[in-house]
């Protein structure tokens, strides 16, 4: 396996992309499109230990922030530590980002950030394909019945 990294940002900093050499494994397809403040958005990831493996949390994307030249997706789904890394995704189940972090002071609960998945692939020069259009097949129509006269 091959990673690469950017020391410009934390989940670069703490994270690696990792070339697998193998084909034709199930992959997350990622989202063309920017989601809309108020969509609903589901996390998956690992808090605290691996016995708590790909949990799921739902929640919405609550904001859209810019901090230091990098942009997130803010939302109020669940993000524990163990969390980062993780896949954010919308209710098609496509990527739209990666959990990156959650602030954290005295009596503030309930925001965490995502790098969208945008971002990711042009911070890491990485090309991601558009997936295959699916054809779409004409509803069956019924059939007519003939009148005499």
């Amino acid at each position: 396996t091959q990673s690469r990294s950017s020391a410009a940002s934390d989940v670069y900093k703490r994270q690696a992309l990792l070339k697998v050499d193998r084909n034709n494994l199930p992959a997350l397809l990622p989202s063309s499109k920017e989601q809309e403040i108020g969509s609903t958005v589901y996390l998956m990831g690992t808090p605290a230990d691996t016995l708590l493996g790909q949990s799921v949390f739902k929640g919405v994307i609550s904001g859209r922030r810019a901090f230091a030249d990098f942009s997130y997706i803010q939302t109020d789904a669940k993000v524990n530590p163990g969390n980062s890394g993780g896949a954010m995704l919308n209710e098609k189940g496509e990527l739209i980002g990666v959990v990156s972090s959650k602030y954290v002071g005295y009596g503030i609960e309930g925001i965490g950030f995502a790098v969208p998945i945008s971002q990711i692939s042009a911070r890491l020069n990485v090309v991601i394909p558009e997936p295959p259009k699916q054809k779409e097949v004409a509803a069956p129509t019924k059939p007519t019945k003939s009148r005499k006269k």
